[in-house]
């Protein structure tokens, strides 16, 4: 604000500093209930490891993978009238395959065994787990539950924006602001540790807040992306029109084989089965690791569904900065990437709002309401504070 007039900074800055305090006081329960349910699913997939071991074991590495038509015939025969968009191979953290299966509005997550495509499990919607990721998703509301987080994460993003503005000291007196002295009295004690907090958790805070965004309302996210950086279009392949006289369809096996041959030394990583009429199959693998969330390293190769003639490759490694700004906001949100000292850092973080929501809370008190109760009469004293006159 260094192009305004002093009286015009002095202005702007109590404007913004009202903005932050009446955001900051809105979104204090969303901030104190996102931030304490996203720091414990920080450790999501450790949970659901140590809680369903049978669904993660690990596999000898001279085992045989079931083949893909195995894999298919189980899920249908196990779960007529569902529908699969197709599976996940086995990885180091998981060394069973992995299936969703929907029916209607019913959603499953399906675990088969890596050498007989047996069933062995499936999640259970009422496990607590999963009803901490719909809490912290929609709270418990459905669909609906995302618009609802879409607006708290966007109020976080406009608390924290305007809070690097009422934080910013000054040069004379940016370093003193990294820093709680607990030699002061307790109020400045709690003012200093809502900025130290803040400032030096803000940059994940505003990645969260518009990571938060982008889930809730992925589809004009996306558009709005797309008007700064260019964005790969989703892949969008259609299998011919069966002859009559059309010869038998292709073997999902000997897809995955083509599949192989194109990308030699690649780990399976997804088959796809054919949507719709006119759907596609398609084999995906990794180059480096399948299951470590990064799939910059990923080739799909899309197939006909009657002929098994190959489509299209569509490589990753050829992403535009767009594709990549996505993946990695994807990526910063949960921390699936660095091993436990990125968990363990993103779970301190994640108390940050809890922390920012409470301090906050006390500041507001101190700043707006203790002064109002202490000129208050004695008997208004009394009754603002729910006591007998």
């Amino acid at each position: 604000m260094s192009f305004l007039h002093r009286p015009q900074q002095v202005l702007a800055r109590r404007l913004v500093f009202q903005l932050h305090v009446w955001t900051g006081l809105v979104t204090a329960l969303y901030a104190l209930f996102i931030g304490l349910t996203g720091a414990i699913l920080v450790f999501r997939a450790d949970l659901q490891q140590w809680a369903y071991p049978a669904f993660f074991a690990h596999r000898p590495d001279t085992a045989a993978l079931a083949s893909p038509e195995t894999v298919i015939a189980s899920l249908e025969r196990r779960f007529p009238g569902y529908r699969f968009s197709g599976f996940d191979y086995p990885n180091d953290r998981r060394g069973t395959f992995l299936a969703y299966l929907a029916k209607d509005s019913e959603l499953r997550t399906v675990f088969l065994d890596a050498e007989r495509a047996t069933v062995i499990g499936e999640l259970p919607h009422d496990g607590w787990i999963q009803r901490l990721q719909d809490l912290h998703f929609t709270f418990l509301a459905g669909p609906p539950g995302y618009v609802f987080n879409g607006i708290g994460a966007s109020c976080l993003l406009v608390m924290c924006l305007s809070g690097l503005i009422v934080w910013w000291p000054g040069l004379s007196r940016v370093g003193q602001a990294f820093v709680v002295h607990l030699d002061r009295g307790w109020r400045r004690i709690v003012w200093e540790l809502h900025g130290a907090a803040a400032i030096w958790s803000v940059a994940l805070l505003i990645v969260w807040a518009v990571s938060g965004i982008y889930f809730s309302f992925p589809v004009p996210f996306r558009a709005a992306t797309e008007n700064l950086m260019t964005l790969t279009p989703y892949a969008s392949m259609q299998s011919g029109v069966p002859e009559p006289a059309a010869a038998p369809a292709p073997a999902p096996s000997d897809l995955v084989r083509t599949a192989q041959v194109r990308v030699p030394d690649a780990q399976l990583a997804r088959f796809g089965v054919p949507a719709g009429a006119r759907g596609t199959y398609s084999v995906t693998l990794a180059r480096r690791r399948h299951g470590d969330g990064d799939s910059s390293d990923e080739v799909t190769v899309y197939f006909d569904r009657f002929t098994g003639r190959e489509l299209t490759t569509l490589d990753q490694t050829g992403r535009t900065a767009g594709d990549l700004f996505l993946t990695w906001l994807g990526r910063l949100h949960v921390g699936n990437f660095g091993g436990w000292p990125v968990k363990l850092v993103w779970f301190a973080a994640g108390l940050v709002f809890p922390l920012l929501a409470l301090s906050g809370s006390v500041m507001w008190w101190n700043r707006f309401l203790r002064p109002r109760v202490g000129r208050a009469t004695p008997p208004d004293r009394a009754r603002a504070m729910g006591t007998p006159g």
